[in-house]
């Protein structure tokens, strides 16, 4: 009866997402309902859940740093952490953690306002009592590993079991507001029809299973 599911099922995604259980989910979905119109868009968190929240979108998997917008259903799939990652040769490679006020005099790279890393970011510099400082503004996790790669800042990252893995250092941050989530987002009310509930649960499915 599954295969025989029929609609639109209209999804999105954080930019550069490309966490595996995420991208078998989308592949599990397409060969079990054949009959679904399956779609995907990319954005930031924010316009993400704007859009779910107008009917634009039936579900999306977002990040947020305290809780996602009002009014949304949801299911946390991860708890991340901010984390700094800096190259193997950075002068910081050899520590095991960062003060928050270490940041103030760091060249940061961090990505664009509306993504949930960068609402984690500032809502933790906020809750330390600090600002915010940010030298390179980027759109894309992927950029701002690249860059701490070759050495040009700090990057500041949401790490979890969602990231890829990479050569650079992983620094956390000492700071008990240094958190974030990653989870899925749906409409709560009305509610949702046979295809937002068959997304929900291929996608609580498959990122629940251990990595």
């Amino acid at each position: 009866m599954h295969a025989l599911l029929r609609g639109r099922a209209r999804i999105g995604a954080v930019a550069g997402l490309s966490w595996p259980a995420f991208l078998d989910a989308l592949a599990g979905l397409r060969a079990q309902h054949q009959g679904l119109d399956i779609s995907l868009t990319e954005g930031l968190s924010s316009q993400l859940q704007q859009q779910v929240a107008d009917g634009k979108l039936d579900v999306a998997v977002v990040s947020w740093a305290r809780s996602p917008r009002v009014g949304l259903a949801y299911w946390v799939a991860v708890e991340e952490h901010v984390t700094a990652v800096v190259s193997p040769d950075h002068p910081w490679a050899t520590r095991t953690s960062l003060a928050v006020s270490e940041l103030l005099d760091a060249e940061v790279i961090c990505m664009t306002s509306g993504t949930g890393m960068r609402a984690a970011y500032e809502a933790m510099m906020r809750a330390e009592g600090h600002p915010a400082p940010i030298a390179w503004e980027v759109t894309l996790p992927s950029t701002v590993r690249a860059l701490a790669e070759r050495g040009v800042g700090v990057g500041i990252v949401t790490s979890s079991r969602a990231d890829a893995p990479t050569d650079l250092v992983h620094l956390p941050i000492r700071s008990k507001h240094a958190n974030s989530q990653l989870g899925v987002v749906w409409r709560g009310q009305p509610p949702p029809g046979p295809a937002t509930e068959a997304v929900v649960t291929a996608l609580r499915r498959q990122l629940s299973t251990p990595t």
